[in-house]
């Protein structure tokens, strides 16, 4: 194995688990959303654009964890698996 087959392989382990964990935190900042959850110290306001930065975080990490993928060689994923 060669240094570059590590690198990807840490990257898309470390990619993959902070996407799945900023994307259960989403969900979990949308179903607060739904029911309308604020209290005077911490506004309504503040939980859509918390919602909003996770999400778009999350999105990033998902690319950076496909990008990862395709990029090892030991894997061998096709982009076009990838993107389905």
């Amino acid at each position: 194995m060669t240094t570059w087959t590590h690198v990807t392989w840490y990257t898309a382990r470390a990619s993959g688990y902070n996407a799945f964990l900023l994307l259960t935190a989403s969900v979990c900042l949308g179903l607060a959303l739904s029911f309308k959850l604020a209290s005077p110290r911490w506004p309504r306001f503040l939980t859509t654009e918390l919602h909003r930065y996770v999400t778009l975080t999350a999105i990033g990490f998902s690319i950076l964890h496909g990008l990862a993928l395709w990029a090892d060689p030991w894997e061998g994923f096709p982009l076009a698996a990838l993107t389905v």
